[in-house]
């Protein structure tokens, strides 16, 4: 959206449309990508939480060939029958980009690689700490690390300092 508008918040080139608008007026996404921007520019129209409730009006988006506008369409955990994710990853003029949760491994590299980049490292017990609490957003798990590492201190050691337990619980809150 900011690529497009410039901005994720300038009112004559991002319109926010609510996924309940939808119901009475499914045109409304392909309205807001169609209009002409009041200085210029293409619009950004972002829809947050879609799911198959907005498939019609996705439809009607898509068949649109004025194609001056971008639109961006946030959905949760949609599975391989949705509505919805068919029509975009199937379409020629949409993308179906999945993001995956943290776990696991995965989530314990991203928690070390953070921390070791600040001249930290987490024990055994920190580490099961974060990773049971953190991993179901990338950006609220960045946000929970900088925090831990804001209340570690800064670093002028060369060795790493160790994030124990009870650090970790002093600052991070569950977010799974």
């Amino acid at each position: 959206v900011a690529s497009i508008a410039g901005s994720l918040d300038d009112p004559f080139r991002v319109s926010h449309v609510p996924l309940a608008s939808l119901r009475d007026e499914p045109s409304r996404l392909r309205d807001e990508a169609e209009a002409l921007s009041f200085g210029g520019g293409r619009r950004a129209v972002r829809l947050r939480d879609a799911a198959d409730g907005a498939a019609d009006a996705a439809e009607l988006l898509l068949s649109s060939t004025a194609g001056a506008g971008m639109a961006v369409l946030e959905a949760g955990d949609l599975g391989p029958r949705s509505a919805l994710r068919r029509l975009f990853e199937s379409a020629k003029n949409a993308a179906a980009i999945p993001c995956y949760r943290d776990e696991g491994a995965d989530l314990q590299r991203f928690i070390a690689e953070a921390l070791k980049s600040a001249g930290l490292q987490a024990d055994r017990d920190a580490l099961a700490y974060l990773t049971d609490c953190l991993g179901g957003d990338r950006s609220l798990t960045r946000r929970e690390l900088e925090k831990l590492i804001d209340y570690m201190g800064p670093s002028s050691e060369k060795a790493l300092r160790t994030v124990t337990l009870t650090d970790a619980e002093a600052c991070v809150g569950d977010s799974s």
